[in-house]
């Protein structure tokens, strides 16, 4: 039987995920277009906020994954973290038919087919943009120097915004997150295929920046214990 602790940590997952996908795709579909990466990482802060005390606000599967790499988080609750954020996502995207069911853009981007854009452009800004926030959640939320520090939800939604003006413009919509593009699929601002190609990018960037952040930190670590 699921406690009730773990299932309050769940709902955290699922509302801060919401509110994410929300932004993004309410951003994308209105007037502020131009503004997403700005009104995606506020947001994202102030969830991360919100219920850092009650879920670690992790809103993204490899987020998760990489607290459990860091045994900060215990391994039963991995499959309700991974559920609520993918329903979460869903969620949104579901409210998002009924604000914008006459505006919605049914043409998929396409890495593969469409000329406009190249594969290896967009696994690469999918894969850096992944690896930056990857690496900075990493040592702002999860070392033992920095915790308990106030400013780990304002690095990580600057590291998004940025990363998003950065890699916005090449086909995978900057997601750095599998239930983000999983939204994004839904919606059908992407292929399946484009999804596809940005799980693969995203878990080649967690990989390079785990590895990195191993090869780094960890013997940093170890002289500070």
């Amino acid at each position: 039987m699921v406690k009730r602790k773990d299932l309050v940590k769940y709902a955290a997952e699922f509302v801060g995920t919401f509110f994410l996908m929300l932004s993004i795709t309410f951003s994308l579909n209105g007037e502020f277009i131009r503004f997403a990466p700005l009104i995606l990482s506020s947001t994202l802060m102030v969830m991360i906020y919100v219920f850092g005390n009650i879920s670690r606000s992790h809103f993204n599967p490899l987020v998760t994954f990489g607290f459990w790499w860091r045994k900060q988080i215990d391994r039963h609750l991995i499959t309700g973290y991974l559920c609520a954020q993918f329903l979460g996502s869903a969620s949104a995207i579901a409210l998002n038919f009924l604000f914008f069911i006459d505006s919605q853009d049914l043409i998929a981007v396409d890495l593969v087919k469409n000329p406009d854009y190249s594969v290896l452009k967009g696994m690469a800004a999918e894969a850096i943009g992944t690896f930056a926030l990857f690496i900075v959640v990493m040592i702002v939320a999860t070392t033992k120097e920095l915790k308990g520090n106030s400013f780990y939800g304002f690095t990580i939604a600057v590291t998004v915004m940025l990363m998003a003006y950065s890699f916005g413009d090449f086909g995978t919509f900057a997601a750095f997150n599998p239930a983000v593009s999983f939204g994004l699929l839904l919606e059908s601002k992407i292929s399946l295929g484009t999804f596809f190609l940005s799980l693969l990018a995203q878990s080649i960037g967690a990989f390079l920046a785990a590895s990195i952040f191993k090869l780094f930190y960890s013997p940093f670590e170890r002289n500070n214990t």
